[in-house]
């Protein structure tokens, strides 16, 4: 099978960028934690320090992500979120 020329770049992309990225804010966001928690609430830590990892690994992983019901959500509650993909 031969492959499409924009999957050649993506797996440059996925070496040279993807990976340094997600493993250096990985590396910071757990450090932060570790450093922060005796000090600030956990859900606030990974309410912040996770949300953002998420949205740089996002943006760097050129993957569109789209949040229906978000109206639905109360801040005061607790909720176990399951994503789902299409093929």
């Amino acid at each position: 099978m031969k492959r499409p020329l924009w999957w050649w770049f993506y797996q440059v992309w996925k070496v040279l960028v993807v990976a340094p990225v997600v493993i250096l804010t990985t590396i910071i966001g757990a450090g932060l934690i570790l450093v922060l928690i005796p000090i600030v609430d956990p859900s606030t830590l990974s309410r912040v320090i996770a949300g953002t990892w998420a949205r740089i690994c996002a943006f760097v992983t050129p993957m569109p992500v789209r949040v229906s019901g978000r109206e639905y959500v109360d801040p005061a509650q607790s909720y176990v979120v399951v994503s789902n993909h299409q093929s």
